[in-house]
């Protein structure tokens, strides 16, 4: 089995290719790639993140994907939080609260759309409490795995995940701060890949039985 890191830029890593940015509902037409953000308050102020690894390019096509796991570093909490991965469904370009990409609107903003902006499973969800902040939270499971096989063998575009409270509309007052793609190296974003590829042996009999 081989294991890969993708990270962007950043010791440690195997391939380079990871890109996030935050949107924040009190600022719905402003853009940022400054921090990755969950962060939910009272009143329109609730806080969602995008990343996506298009390092994941250097994977081959016929891989079979063992698992995955997703890992962000604390940079800071705000209450206790669960935040979840959600597969995006948009391509998505410094990103607003109200448009995916420049003249593009969400069909409900904050990425919010189900089956038009976002898809209507969780992907993975992850415990942050106040003793994560100075460490790395993981994101694992069955589906994170099953994202990125589909995109690794081209079943489904790579858009990433958007990533948000899974109470951001019902808990205002938490959320997190985390790592991202242009901050310290060491607290940035790692997508760890385990998977399988087929022997020249294995292909060879796959052509026979074609």
């Amino acid at each position: 089995m081989v294991t890969k890191v993708i990270t962007e830029n950043a010791a440690g890593g195997d391939f380079a290719g990871e890109s996030d940015a935050f949107m924040d509902e009190a600022a719905p037409t402003s853009s940022g790639n400054a921090k990755i953000e969950t962060l939910s308050s009272s009143g329109a102020s609730r806080n969602r993140s995008l990343l996506k690894f298009t390092g994941l390019s250097n994977i081959p096509a016929n891989a079979t994907i063992v698992s995955a796991s997703l890992q962000l570093y604390v940079e800071l909490v705000d209450g206790d939080c669960t935040p979840e991965l959600i597969l995006a469904l948009r391509n998505w370009s410094s990103p607003t609260w109200n448009q995916y990409s420049a003249g593009n609107n969400w069909t409900t903003a904050g990425c919010s759309g189900i089956f038009t902006d976002r898809s209507n499973v969780q992907t993975a969800v992850a415990s942050v409490v106040a003793a994560s902040a100075g460490s790395y939270v993981t994101w694992s499971g069955v589906q994170i795995g099953s994202d990125v096989s589909n995109w690794v063998q081209n079943i489904i575009p790579n858009l990433g995940w958007l990533l948000q409270n899974t109470s951001d509309t019902t808990a205002p007052g938490t959320g997190a701060v985390f790592g991202h793609a242009l901050g310290t190296d060491g607290h940035r974003p790692i997508l760890t890949v385990n998977y399988t590829v087929p022997s020249v042996d294995q292909q060879m009999t796959s052509d026979l039985y074609f």
